[in-house]
């Protein structure tokens, strides 16, 4: 009687821990399931910040600019430090160099990544899905066009001549 007892709980036990386990497993598939149908929209989403700090980098580097009547070079100052630094921890400035027009540019063979790598201080991705560079420049004009594309579609431009940085658009 005692050991029909013991076995009769070693079931229940184990009924339950397979109730728990599958209940577990449910949730998760659920929480996976709702992830990646919203990952689009999370990468599009964080690119859109990442175009948002990119054109108010490109801002306040040219109202620096203006402010230093007009320079080559401007160095920006950290505000409240920088993860940046030097051997003896005192937080590094960055130097950028300015086209005629007071707007960051490059004359590096890949000038818009060169722009994309000052500006952001990152590399060209987005969460995991990588950030495409296409360099356009129209003849005649001064300065380039800059269109920084994930594979989505999703995309925004720089022109360096104007300063311009386009809001994030899809195809």
């Amino acid at each position: 009687m005692a050991g029909e007892l013991a076995s009769a709980k070693r079931e229940k036990s184990m009924a339950e821990f397979l109730l728990i386990v599958a209940c577990v497993l449910l949730m998760m598939a659920i929480f996976a399931y709702y992830f990646f149908k919203q990952e689009d929209q999370y990468s599009k989403v964080a690119f859109e910040r990442l175009a948002n700090n990119f054109a108010d980098k490109i801002v306040v580097t040219h109202g620096q600019w203006l402010m230093e009547n007009r320079p080559k070079i401007i160095e920006l100052k950290p505000l409240g430090g920088d993860y940046r630094s030097n051997s003896d921890s005192t937080a590094v400035n960055q130097v950028w160099r300015l086209n005629k027009n007071g707007w960051l540019d490059s004359n590096a063979n890949n000038a818009c990544y060169d722009i994309w790598r000052i500006v952001t201080e990152t590399e060209l991705t987005v969460l995991p899905e990588p950030i495409s560079v296409l360099e356009t420049q129209t003849s005649g004009q001064l300065g380039r066009i800059c269109r920084y594309q994930l594979a989505s579609g999703a995309y925004f431009d720089y022109n360096s001549r104007t300063g311009d940085v386009s809001t994030v658009k899809t195809h």
